[in-house]
């Protein structure tokens, strides 16, 4: 897929809205490397009592392990085009990544972000019927993971309504900045979840292959 350039594209959205879904239709149509910020946040906290802390208290973990996580899975990624999975904890995280992927040698020029919007009362609906695999992580509805068969469970604050609501009055304050801030550059892919889920799917790698095509990234 690569020429010399590579791009560094953002999945942004509502809890709820897909976000995974769309990091995954760009790592398996257009050859991208995936950065899940809330896996490594994960697995992290499984090793590092700093992040098990903060993570229990229900805060998020300090930037500069973010930052440690990123740079280490930028290395990994040996200069491929990447897409992250995942919102910033606040305006002032996004600020260091963006800084951080331009250490990397990804340019502002072919940077983006998939901005996946979604109604709350349809963000409500399926976070409330959400269910994860604890095995591979894959998010669905039904009882049995369709990738690994393993038995999935619900998270327990999607099925808090005050957990929800504060969710989305983060992304409100918190994550709309970010989304803001590309389309003062002209980079915001709008994509259109609450349609159904090829069709969003479809929207998103067009869209996808338009911007990798405007950047000459063939």
């Amino acid at each position: 897929m690569m020429t010399g350039l590579r791009a560094a594209i953002f999945v942004l959205g509502i809890s709820g809205s897909g976000k995974s879904t769309a990091a995954k239709v760009l790592v398996e149509n257009l050859g991208f490397r995936l950065i899940s910020g809330g896996k490594m946040i994960r697995e992290l906290a499984s090793a590092n009592e700093v992040a098990l802390g903060a993570i229990s208290k229900g805060e998020g973990i300090p930037d500069y392990l973010v930052i440690e996580l990123y740079s280490s899975a930028l290395r990994i990624a040996k200069g491929s085009s990447v897409v992250f999975d995942g919102n910033p904890k606040d305006h002032a995280q996004f600020v260091k990544t963006i800084d951080l992927i331009n250490r990397f040698g990804y340019s502002l020029g072919s940077t983006c972000c998939i901005h996946l919007q979604l109604s709350p009362e349809a963000a409500l609906e399926r976070l409330y019927f959400r269910r994860i695999c604890p095995t591979c992580g894959f998010q669905g509805t039904s009882d049995a993971c369709v990738v690994c068969g393993s038995q999935t469970i619900r998270r327990y604050d999607d099925s808090r309504l005050q957990v929800l609501d504060a969710k989305f009055t983060w992304f409100r304050h918190d994550v709309l900045p970010a989304i803001q801030w590309f389309a003062t550059k002209g980079t915001v892919l709008s994509i259109d979840a609450n349609q159904d889920l090829e069709k969003v799917r479809g929207d998103i790698l067009s869209r996808s292959a338009e911007f990798l095509s405007r950047i000459k990234i063939t």
